[in-house]
């Protein structure tokens, strides 16, 4: 595969693309590496928990780990959209007022501005402010 991916970053004539292809194959080969290292470590605590629980406890433990992990990559995520939307709906406040202003200032140079223009910017502030 990897001959064939060289060969396609050649044949479009582009060193920049050769290194940018090289560089995502090493972040994948990295990525895949960490994932398998992880693996490794997550059977390497079930079989030291087997001794003091019980091969049942042992799976249940580790389970209810990866659960936890996965509950709290959750709730970070919710926690970031959470911010993406308060950020949005602060921008959308702002847009507001600025159309307003930005209204009669227009308004008076009318004549030299469109007025399908006008209408789109007004609409554009209008529609910013509904999003909220």
């Amino acid at each position: 595969m990897g001959a064939i991916l060289r060969g396609l970053a050649l044949a479009s004539g582009g060193a920049l693309i050769k290194r940018a292809l090289v560089g995502v194959l090493f972040q994948i080969a990295a990525g895949f590496f960490v994932l398998l290292a992880f693996l490794f470590a997550l059977l390497a605590g079930y079989q030291a928990l087997i001794p003091e629980v019980g091969p049942v406890y042992a799976a249940l433990i580790v389970a209810g780990g990866l659960l936890l992990v996965a509950l709290l990559i959750r709730l970070s995520f919710a926690i970031y959209r959470w911010r993406q939307q308060r950020r949005s709906r602060a921008f959308a406040a702002m847009a507001t007022p600025v159309a307003v202003a930005a209204a009669p200032a227009m308004a008076t140079n009318m004549t030299k501005l469109p007025v399908l223009i006008a209408v789109g910017v007004l609409a554009t502030g209008y529609i910013l402010a509904r999003r909220s």
